[in-house]
């Protein structure tokens, strides 16, 4: 009996967990695994790129200004502030890192710089047509980015967040690249490609650090088309169902002893 409760117990938890489907993001600076998403500790095998790793997972350069490359490379320091000058970047975690163009070396203490203008990230993904209906009634992506200068987070060319009032040529917004700034998308998925996009503006012109490099970190919380609420329900009515029939039986052969 306690075999046939553990093999029906096992295959209902296994029915609520199928579910919901993953959407198959990873948060910046992951080169190993899928499904990286977490914000204390990445899932048993996502991996970090560690200082100048180039094999960054999912995120590209669209584009660039001219001089730039479209190459991006991981910036980390260690638990520190990749870029630690008068104004620092966030420092590491163990969840993302920081990306930047491959302009040189990384740029610690403002060493090297990248070309001034827009930078395009993206980060796409693709949905059947019954995938993309779902994801239209209960898909959820959040999370939080930061950016170095102000960064305009898009989803299939409609923005969903940013992270500065605006761009100020004589001083950009230093909590751009200080303070997370969360995202949520539950709406807008599409057939085939869906494109994740921060637009990042490298604005530093009158700036007294004009040489800090320009970079994006994203971090993932929740991407998911969810189960519906009625579909949890039965789910765990079935559970119910199954623990009520267990004791039944047990009782009844505890009586018969």
């Amino acid at each position: 009996m306690k075999t046939f409760f553990s093999i029906t117990l096992l295959a209902v938890i296994s029915s609520i967990a199928g579910y919901s489907t993953p959407l198959p993001l990873a948060n910046t600076g992951i080169t190993a695994g899928t499904g990286c998403i977490g914000t204390v500790a990445l899932p048993e095998g996502c991996l970090l790129a560690g200082h100048a790793g180039t094999q960054i997972q999912g995120w590209t350069i669209f584009t660039a200004p001219s001089g730039s490359s479209l190459s991006p490379v991981a910036i980390t320091q260690d638990g520190g502030s990749p870029v630690n000058t008068t104004n620092p970047w966030a420092a590491d975690n163990a969840t993302s890192t920081w990306l930047r163009p491959a302009n040189g070396t990384s740029p610690f203490n403002g060493v090297d710089s990248d070309p001034l203008g827009a930078y395009q990230w993206r980060y796409s993904f693709t949905l059947t047509p019954a995938e993309a209906i779902e994801a239209n009634k209960f898909g959820l992506i959040t999370g939080r980015y930061l950016s170095d200068d102000v960064g305009f987070f898009t989803f299939n060319g409609v923005q969903v967040a940013a992270n500065g009032a605006g761009i100020n040529q004589n001083f950009p917004d230093a909590m751009t690249f200080q303070t997370w700034t969360p995202f949520t998308i539950n709406s807008g998925f599409q057939t085939g490609l869906n494109i994740i996009q921060v637009n990042v503006e490298n604005v530093s012109t009158g700036f007294a650090e004009a040489k800090v490099a320009s970079g994006l970190r994203v971090e993932f919380m929740q991407a998911a088309i969810l189960p519906e609420g009625g579909e949890i329900a039965g789910l765990v009515l079935g559970l119910g169902a199954v623990l009520l029939v267990w004791n039944r039986k047990r009782a009844d052969s505890a009586g018969a002893r």
